[in-house]
């Protein structure tokens, strides 16, 4: 039966990867399992020494995930507390999407017609009419059980916006049904625009539920092997936290055939192989793995890019003259 409140921790969704040699890199494998010591004026405390694949070691990605999040944050403060009347969008652009579909492929289709809108009249246009100071560009992988869903989201900061969200809607649109008819890819839902109007709703383009600094979270299975006085403390401390996934989102159950995320994936992985009652309705344990190394063999390439940033000189200016300044939010 399936049970979609089951709570995992990250570092036991880490080992079922590992068991099943669905991660086999060494350095994943070990990440976190050792520790140092670190002191300063008014702090003592113990860091586990991390790998840093960020874009696959499921620990790793959590604080590279607030990392990309706190400058989310920046970026947006320092708009709004910048200029009069700043807007935030939050555009995703997607593909139509075929079964059986090869994930590098449809990728390196998607970037092309991204890099081509970007290049594209309606696109400079957009940007210099409105005044644009930023974009963050984030890509998101999901999948269902016999095809892979790749889509872009961004944020687009602008000082001044003069078009209304009907007229940049309308505007891409016709230009990406453009650029993805040259590969036969075209969505009627393709372009998706909205306004951000809280700082609340950045989270929504890199999927964090409950980020953690992976710097404060001891190993369990480390304690294990070091039952001191001293780490007995620390590992009481830690286990009363509940250490969640920052990628666990709730799935709708009422489509036919429903995506994934990455880390839901592995969420139903560590699932399946702990509980041998589980049994999702849309999708079996062997193509749940079977998704997860093409993702992995895709996101382990060292040129994948996953997020990108782009300033213009002006935001560049106010950067650097606020970089040690603590933002705050306007109310």
């Amino acid at each position: 039966m399936y049970n979609e409140h089951i709570s995992h921790t990250v570092f036991d969704i880490h080992k079922s990867l590992i068991n099943t040699e669905l991660i086999y890199d060494d350095r994943i494998k070990n990440c976190s399992k050792t520790f140092s010591r670190m002191n300063g004026i008014g702090f003592d405390k113990i860091v586990p020494h991390q790998c840093h694949l960020t874009k696959i070691c499921p620990i790793c990605k959590i604080s590279q995930f607030k990392i990309y999040h706190d400058q989310d944050l920046r970026d947006y403060r320092l708009l709004r507390n910048s200029f009069d009347n700043p807007e935030v969008l939050f555009l995703t652009l997607t593909l139509r999407t075929q079964e059986n579909n090869n994930l590098q492929q449809v990728i390196r289709v998607l970037n092309k017609c991204y890099n081509q809108l970007c290049q594209s009249y309606i696109w400079r246009r957009m940007k210099k009419e409105n005044k644009w100071m930023y974009v963050t560009k984030v890509l998101e992988i999901k999948t269902s059980s016999n095809k892979f869903h790749p889509h872009l989201h961004l944020h687009l900061g602008f000082k001044n916006k003069t078009m209304t969200n009907e007229e940049m809607r309308r505007s891409l649109r016709t230009e990406w049904i453009k650029q993805t008819k040259k590969f036969n890819v075209t969505s009627d839902h393709g372009v998706h625009l909205r306004n951000i109007h809280h700082e609340s709703e950045l989270n929504y383009i890199r999927k964090i539920d409950h980020e953690r600094e992976v710097n404060d979270q001891i190993n369990r299975d480390f304690f294990k092997e070091n039952e001191s006085d001293q780490m007995r403390r620390l590992k009481e401390r830690i286990e009363s936290e509940d250490i969640t996934h920052p990628e666990h989102q709730k799935t709708s159950r009422t489509q036919k055939d429903p995506s994934y995320s990455i880390g839901e994936l592995e969420k139903l992985h560590h699932s399946y192989l702990t509980d041998g009652n589980f049994k999702h309705p849309h999708i079996s344990h062997e193509s749940v793995q079977k998704q997860l190394r093409k993702i992995y063999g895709y996101l382990g390439k060292k040129k994948t890019v996953t997020t990108n940033r782009s300033y213009s000189p002006e935001f560049k200016d106010l950067k650097k003259e606020n970089k040690h300044e603590n933002i705050q939010i306007l109310p």
